[in-house]
């Protein structure tokens, strides 16, 4: 992106969540449409090994966390600090279009864009985010049947989906659904 001969513009529609965000503060520009997020928090890995492994991956986090938070500083001009950044991202940190301009990661919002998410993103596997009210629920809820089938199969979780049954409460369950089929022996 940096070798890229012209500006390149991020446009968040929705969500810029963990390396997303980071492709943002990479970008010259950054436009969020209202209702759009961005969410900042420390490099996730998966390691197996004896306690060296453990260690070094650990130390490899730890130096991803920097040039990430590097990045997010460079994109701010000064609007935060970097060890504000490190705070923010240790505390998985979430941004409306206008805290992000605050903090300096988005330029502007795109008061134009007709845009919006057609389905609710799976957030379960982050510890901070937000909760979906159940005004936006409802609204998810009356364009899934518009959605093209992909012939696919179906979601087992969407089989028994009810209404009424809160977001994070549908989520909790197909993050345990997900769980078991991952225990189960192959």
């Amino acid at each position: 992106m940096r070798q890229h001969p012209h500006p390149i513009t991020a446009q968040i529609d929705s969500l810029a969540a963990s390396a997303a965000s980071v492709i943002a503060a990479n970008c010259s520009r950054c436009v969020m449409v209202p209702g759009s997020m961005q969410m900042i928090h420390r490099c996730w890995s998966i390691v197996m090994g004896n306690c060296e492994d453990l260690r070094t991956s650990a130390d490899l986090a730890e130096k991803i966390d920097g040039l990430i938070a590097d990045a997010y500083f460079a994109r701010s001009g000064d609007a935060t600090s970097r060890d504000a950044f490190v705070e923010m991202m240790a505390a998985e940190t979430w941004f409306t279009p206008e805290e992000a301009i605050a903090a300096g990661l988005a330029d502007a919002i795109a008061e134009d864009s007709t845009q919006r998410a057609q389905q609710p993103w799976d957030l379960s596997a982050f510890a901070h985010a937000p909760q979906v009210d159940a005004s936006d629920e409802d609204d998810v809820n009356e364009t899934d049947d518009a959605l093209p089938d992909d012939g696919g199969a179906p979601d087992p979780v969407d089989n028994e989906n009810d209404a009424s049954e809160p977001i994070a409460a549908r989520a909790e369950r197909a993050r345990d659904l997900r769980l078991r089929l991952l225990a189960k022996p192959i």
